[in-house]
């Protein structure tokens, strides 16, 4: 073979390794980052409706107007977030994850504030609030009786990913019922302080929600 054409061999050799290399690197640039932060993972992932419009609770707290929604709400919220407080309890000395315990440390005090307003408005509303409120509107949907109201005894045999896997689930469904509870509040309470304490709630709820469901889509791969 001749110079030349040795020449022009190795210059059409080099010509497509560059090229090859151009676009690897290129396709390796153009790749969505797979870091995985909080703020990548909640643009990807499905998160749950903040306001399901569709569910039970929702459809009977927004058909519910002025005392008649006071009386429903308040003591079934208060029902919920003292059943909250006792699984935040159980999970900042039980889970295994410490994200998740720091997470719950800096919420309780607010869920704790909430829940005494809460209890105030009852004491407002005095013999008007149901004594015997409905157990099916505390209860979520999807989740049974006692799954919801024994929780807490349900906690305490587990250990691990176990523990926190069970928890992130029943605190997801509290945080989703209270969402639902408390939408229509701004326009169908009575109180003026219940209008602004269920916006509180739902904020506070979503936001408890969507981490949560973060970390169960992190740590245990899907929604459960």
């Amino acid at each position: 073979m001749s110079d030349k054409k040795m020449y022009i061999l190795v210059f059409s050799v080099l010509i497509g390794v560059t090229v090859i290399a151009i676009g690897v690197i290129a396709y390796y640039f153009m790749q969505p980052s797979s870091k995985d932060n909080t703020g990548q993972v909640r643009e990807h992932l499905s998160m749950p409706t903040d306001i399901n419009k569709n569910s039970t609770l929702y459809l009977t707290y927004s058909s519910l107007q002025g005392k008649d929604y006071d009386k429903k709400f308040v003591p079934n919220a208060i029902a919920h977030y003292e059943n909250a407080v006792n699984m935040l309890t159980l999970a900042s000395a039980s889970a295994k994850h410490q994200e998740l315990k720091d997470f719950l440390n800096k919420i309780n005090p607010e869920l704790n504030i909430q829940l005494n307003s809460l209890v105030d408005l009852k004491k407002d509303l005095g013999s008007a609030v149901e004594a015997d409120h409905d157990r099916r509107d505390v209860d979520h949907e999807n989740s049974s009786v006692e799954g919801k109201f024994n929780s807490e005894a349900k906690l305490k045999k587990l250990t691990g990913d176990e523990f926190d896997k069970e928890f992130l689930r029943l605190m997801i469904f509290n945080f989703e019922d209270m969402v639902n509870m408390a939408a229509s509040g701004q326009k169908n309470a009575d109180q003026d302080k219940l209008k602004r304490l269920t916006k509180e709630i739902v904020d506070f709820n979503k936001e408890g929600m969507k981490q949560l469901h973060t970390w169960q889509m992190q740590w245990y791969g899907a929604s459960m």
